[in-house]
């Protein structure tokens, strides 16, 4: 699709940023230069569990001097043992000691409980006991002879999600965290996409966790993420020279939790486990622990447009929550973990975005107070897809945000006023449908995607399509999408999927954004305080299940992942009605295939609202 910016996503030149990321390069020196020392050692935390701890430090550093330190904690190997002629310390964390510590930062690192070399075994994905084993490794950091007592956090996925688990702890030396493509509230962003099990989660995620806890190297080494041949296992700590501790450890390993079978168990946000009740999806996600420590620390939320399916909403979620002045919200053209720019308007699939930059301003401004300047800078940046523009804003939804809605008909259109009586479209579903192996899913099972969304074009016609007129100008769309949809069906329970698309003149369909939702979970109610929510929010509770009468028309709101892309003149929008994702997401129901009908007139106004940013008037006509 043609771009119109730079097709790149860095930010040089950027205006959306008074010192930019590429920048902040040129006004940060670094401070060691002669490399780093790495040593390993095991701490035991308060149940007597030993954990597996990496440090790093600048070689040159003077027994005087105390730095600031930044921890990851991960449950994928806090750094690999690896064959001979390879670089000996290997990890997917190099960045950070490589990155940091020349720049003044000690960096820990720490394989979580039943994983890595560390003993003791996982009764979930989190848990209680593995939050305070945070506090106590931050107790340790603080103890050490290079520690300032300050200590910051960061990482991807899981390792964001921790970041956020130990600012939970409320440990006074916690000042500052990015969680980057993290979950706020595992049930939704994570587990049950709009109540839907995501079948990424429990077969591929699933898969290669196993494989990681109980050291399956020939497992593991089919997942791209760790597929390098001279990976040789968990790395064992500097005192176990012979691998007896490391063995012991992953015999423990063996008592760790199943992850499709926890999954399964929760079919409802307080679903416990058959055998502990209290182990549910909120105790196991960071909203949970919001308490008046946890406002205080400092927290720079990052996210991509096309990471797994609630993670976008997640960082949102996670900015509006948190009530503290210094909290910053970044949303790029990224993947999971940002391992792609999935910008179709992109010069390159490479990302280009300077993050390790950002991320040293942050903590700079919060661990060191030495970033003046990034109290300037506005607390929210987005990424417009399409106009390939880096933007910023004071707040969220952005100002200007005008919301627009288009009408579903019984003819497949979308117009600016409703069908005035009558309107209905049939649709059977189809279980075949899916939406292939490009998408935002893949990399939640450590699949590989360079291409997002490319094989889109003819997707939608296994679904029920609404078309809009062309754009009468170029327009943004940035924001929530929400599709309201007066829906009946054949069934008693049943999924929705709604996929949002810009059409060109040519007819090719893009994907730009999704929402879903499954029936049993349609009542609406108001958002906590702990989880600020845009658009409807649902509890997901087992109380709030709301049965479905077959045949009987309900009124469905379902929020679309936030997005920013520009439509350019010309082109349609596209709403598209699914079913199914055979391929994602569990099918339900079973054992019938359900009639979809959907209602649309002034009684029954199933539409798209669009957040549009200062639109022209009739852009759509």
């Amino acid at each position: 699709m043609t771009q119109t910016g730079t097709g790149s996503d860095s930010t040089r030149g950027s205006s959306a940023w008074k010192v930019s990321p590429f920048d902040y390069e040129e006004q940060a020196k670094p401070l060691y230069r002669n490399g780093f020392s790495l040593k390993s050692v095991y701490v035991t935390v308060r149940d007597g569990t030993r954990l597996a701890v990496d440090f790093y430090l600048p070689t040159d550093l003077s027994s005087k001097t105390r730095l600031p330190s930044i921890v990851l904690f991960t449950p994928y190997y806090r750094r690999w043992k690896v064959k001979q002629g390879s670089k000996v310390g290997a990890t997917h964390y190099a960045y950070a000691p490589n990155f940091f510590v020349p720049y003044g930062y000690a960096v820990v690192i720490v394989d979580v409980r039943g994983t890595g070399a560390s003993f003791g075994a996982r009764r979930g994905f989190r848990s209680p006991i593995e939050r305070m084993d945070f506090y106590d490794i931050a107790d340790w950091i603080t103890m050490q002879s290079w520690s300032d007592g300050k200590i910051g956090s960061t990482g991807v996925s899981y390792v964001g999600a921790a970041a956020d688990f130990l600012a939970t702890t409320g440990h006074p030396a916690v000042k500052a965290i990015i969680p980057t493509y993290a979950v706020w509230d595992t049930y939704t962003d994570f587990f049950y996409s709009g109540g839907l099990m995501c079948r990424t989660i429990t077969h591929g995620y699933s898969d290669v966790t196993t494989a990681l806890d109980s050291d399956d190297r020939a497992t593991v080494a089919s997942h791209p993420y760790f597929s390098d041949p001279m990976f040789d296992g968990p790395a064992p700590v500097d005192a176990d020279l012979d691998s007896t501790l490391l063995r012991a450890a992953i015999a423990e390993h063996g008592a760790n939790f199943d992850m499709m079978e926890f999954v399964n168990q929760r079919p409802c946000r307080d679903s416990g486990s058959i055998g502990d009740r209290s182990m549910t999806c909120e105790i196991i996600s960071p909203s949970y622990y919001v308490t008046e420590e946890r406002h205080q620390v400092a927290t720079y939320a990052v996210s991509g447009w096309r990471d797994g399916y609630g993670y976008s909403d997640a960082a949102v979620r996670r900015f509006l929550s948190l009530k503290n002045t210094k909290n910053k919200l970044l949303l790029g053209p990224w993947d999971h973990g940002a391992m792609t720019n999935a910008s179709p308007g992109r010069r390159s699939s490479e990302p280009q975005f300077e993050k390790h930059m950002e991320y040293l301003r942050f903590f700079d401004a919060h661990l060191k107070g030495t970033a003046d300047s990034y109290e300037q800078e506005e607390p929210i940046h987005y990424f417009t897809m399409i106009a390939e523009k880096w933007q910023s804003s004071k707040s969220w939804p952005v100002p200007g945000t005008s919301s627009s809605e288009l009408f579903f008909d019984s003819k497949g259109a979308l117009s600016g006023i409703p069908t005035v009586r009558g309107g209905r479209c049939n649709y059977k579903v189809d279980f075949g449908c899916e939406t292939g192996i490009d998408t935002r899913y893949e990399r939640l099972g450590s699949q590989a995607v360079d291409e997002y969304y490319g094989s889109w074009d003819g997707r939608d016609d296994r679904m029920l399509v609404y078309t809009s007129s062309p754009a009468a100008a170029d327009v943004e769309i940035t924001g929530h999408p929400e599709a309201v949809v007066w829906l009946s069906t054949t069934a008693s329970d049943g999924a929705i999927f709604v996929y949002l698309e810009d059409i060109e003149p040519s007819g090719r369909r893009h994907y730009i954004t999704e929402g879903i939702l499954r029936l049993l979970h349609r009542k609406v109610s108001e958002c906590p305080d702990h989880d600020r929510t845009i658009g409807p929010y649902r509890t997901y509770y087992l109380e709030d299940i709301t049965r479905v009468v077959p045949n009987a028309e309900m009124e469905l709101r379902i929020g679309l992942l936030p997005t920013s892309w520009l439509l350019k003149a010309g082109h349609r929008i596209g709403v598209a009605i699914a079913g199914a994702d055979s391929r994602h997401f569990s099918r339900v129901p079973v054992g019938e295939t359900p009639i979809l009908t959907v209602h649309s007139d002034v009684d029954k106004p199933s539409r798209i609202i669009l957040p549009l940013i200062n639109p022209p008037a009739k852009v759509f006509e």
